[in-house]
């Protein structure tokens, strides 16, 4: 088959009215199938992530021609890939799936084929995610759907197209930021509208699956360049996926993301587990530091920081802090127990968190350093926090709601937000001090998140920054 390239277009910036502002879009390649395995070559299917290989179940046809090097070919009766239950391939939160498939699905009228499966049901089903296609018979169309269970509601969104013998690219975005359950098929996207509030996923006790649903509603054709995302894929992002591969998007992958929280308390219930995922930049592998709920920490010896994908990224951490605490129980969430604990700085203590050693991974093409603040204190009493790295000040006010909701908002300039953003930074270490209006100023989080070099410029993402009337909205694009 042909691909048409697709260009993208520099955006405009647009300025409107708005109170309060979510924060920028961010999505992290998770896992990435790309089934180039020449023919007999046999189990398993690579993830090229390196965190998720995939298992065969009977014995797909490798080597046939595919968009992006080769594909598999599935004969519609007894083969499909495993790819496990890991949080890779069954994210709780805001999570895509892109995918390349043939159309040409076996005749009759109702005849499911499954392309990707999350909930391990054939028939109804009640947790998890699905992608599939159903022949719509004498109609001379076919249908492919997406389906999602979120806080236990259904959401359906597809298209209708004719078949063919190519294959077609689809990509499937659960956004709860946005509200949003999108299906954009070769360019075109058809959007179903999210309930307020209706943002984790939840799972069976199952595998996902390639090529079926439940043992049966088997795959017949090909699929080709599986990949699955922790957070919402733009519409620019997913056509770069389509017109140039995964590997040459630029997309942010687990070896670009280095994320630290302090939460690690004396339970294991205190402490976020390697499978949660958190974040404005959705990870796994949290580097979980300790924290003593009331007491000051130091460490100057330093330590080791994980990447994303579980691997030592080369960078450590060094801190003195005066004082550590928990807030009250926020939620079960990645986001909600990360929010959780958090490191107390101020002025008078002369506290620090530094991190040294990071990697040319990192400063050869930039990178961003995310600071969550949130001291869950309530009405008058909200903290305005002054944060100070290798110079920069950003200063943000906490909400005066106390708990935090699951909603990450940018602060800066005073505004009220949960995390302070420092952009572009290139030195292998940086240095993070904190002021507060009182108390002390509360630092539950960072994540350190490297620029990819020629990546394709998303869609314009809102950034929450408030000016003192309340009223200005800069929408810009950033690199995922």
């Amino acid at each position: 088959m042909t691909l048409n390239r697709r260009s993208f277009v520099a955006p405009l910036v647009a300025l409107c009215a708005a109170l309060v502002l979510a924060g920028p879009t961010h999505a992290t390649l998770t896992a990435h199938y790309p089934l180039d395995e020449p023919n007999g070559s046999g189990a398993p299917a690579f993830d090229a992530i390196g965190t998720a290989n995939a298992t065969f179940i009977g014995t797909p046809t490798q080597g046939v021609p595919g968009v992006f090097g080769t594909a598999y070919d599935f004969n519609g009766t007894n083969q499909a890939l495993n790819l496990g239950q890991g949080p890779t391939v069954k994210p709780n939160g805001a999570f895509s799936v892109s995918v390349y498939f043939d159309s040409n699905v076996s005749a009759g009228g109702g005849t499911f084929r499954r392309i990707i499966d999350a909930t391990g049901q054939a028939g109804a089903i009640s947790r998890g995610y699905r992608l599939q296609m159903v022949n719509n018979g004498a109609a001379g169309t076919s249908e492919l759907r997406g389906i999602v269970i979120a806080n236990g509601t259904r959401y359906d969104v597809f298209q209708n197209f004719t078949p063919d013998t190519g294959l077609h690219h689809a990509g499937l975005v659960f956004d709860p930021a946005a509200d949003e359950f999108r299906l954009r098929v070769d360019g075109s996207t058809v959007t179903t509208a999210l309930a307020a509030g209706d943002n984790t996923v939840t799972y069976q006790a199952n595998n996902a699956i390639v090529g079926r649903a439940g043992g049966n509603h088997h795959w017949d054709g090909q699929i080709d360049d599986v990949s699955i995302h922790a957070g919402a894929l733009t519409d620019a992002q997913i056509d770069a996926i389509a017109a140039d591969g995964v590997a040459n998007a630029g997309l942010t992958t687990g070896q670009q993301v280095i994320s630290i929280a302090f939460h690690n308390g004396t339970t294991t219930g205190n402490q976020l587990t390697p499978a949660h995922v958190a974040g404005v930049v959705p990870a796994v592998n949290w580097n979980d530091i300790i924290n003593n709920g009331g007491v000051g920490l130091t460490n100057l010896a330093g330590i080791d920081l994980n990447d994303a994908t579980g691997v030592d990224s080369g960078a450590n951490i060094t801190f003195d802090v005066g004082t550590s605490f928990f807030n009250s129980n926020n939620g079960p969430t990645g986001d909600e127990t990360m929010m959780e604990g958090w490191y107390g700085l101020n002025a008078g203590d002369n506290g620090f968190i530094a991190v040294d050693s990071i990697s040319p991974t990192f400063t050869d093409n930039g990178y961003d350093v995310f600071v969550y603040f949130d001291a869950d204190t309530n009405g008058a009493a909200a903290r305005t926090m002054s944060f100070t790295l290798n110079g920069e000040t950003i200063v943000g006010m906490e909400f005066v709601a106390g708990d935090f909701n699951g909603t990450f908002v940018q602060a800066a300039g005073g505004s009220e937000g949960n995390y302070v953003l420092f952009e572009d930074l290139t030195l292998s270490s940086f240095r993070l001090t904190a002021d507060s209006d009182m108390g002390r100023a509360a630092i539950n989080g960072i994540q350190i998140v490297a620029n990819q070099a020629g990546a394709p410029v998303p869609e314009p993402s809102s950034v929450a920054l408030l000016s003192l009337a309340g009223l200005a909205m800069l929408r810009r694009r950033r690199t995922a």
